[in-house]
């Protein structure tokens, strides 16, 4: 440990120092008034706001593709959505407005079963 202490300092790195309770909960605060992030006081925790989800859109399909969802009509994250009750295709809520929106019968675009 000595030795790395010396080399980091040796380079002209700072040295790690922990981060204060007070100063986490400043960036926190910081990231959910920019919305990289959304606080749930409902079990203390956070999530990835709407910018974060926007702009990290690329790297999160691509990191972690296998655990998420996107919509079936606009190809992009869906968090929030709606489920077609018989194939289960998910889609956001905006979407499936826009698409059965001059419609008289609303159907799921994937298995053509109709919506109520």
């Amino acid at each position: 440990k000595q030795w790395y202490q010396r080399r980091v300092r040796g380079n002209n790195l700072p040295e790690q120092k922990k981060m204060t309770y007070v100063h986490a909960k400043a960036l926190l605060r910081g990231w959910c008034s920019e919305r990289w992030l959304i606080e749930d006081r409902s079990n203390n925790s956070f999530q990835l706001g709407p910018r974060a989800l926007i702009e990290l859109s690329q790297y999160i399909q691509s990191a972690y593709g296998d655990h998420v969802t996107t919509c079936s009509l606009c190809m992009t994250i869906c968090v929030y959505g709606t489920r077609c009750e018989d194939c289960n295709t998910k889609f956001h809520f905006h979407c499936k407005t826009k698409l059965n929106r001059n419609l008289d019968v609303l159907r799921c675009p994937s298995c053509k079963s109709e919506w109520s």
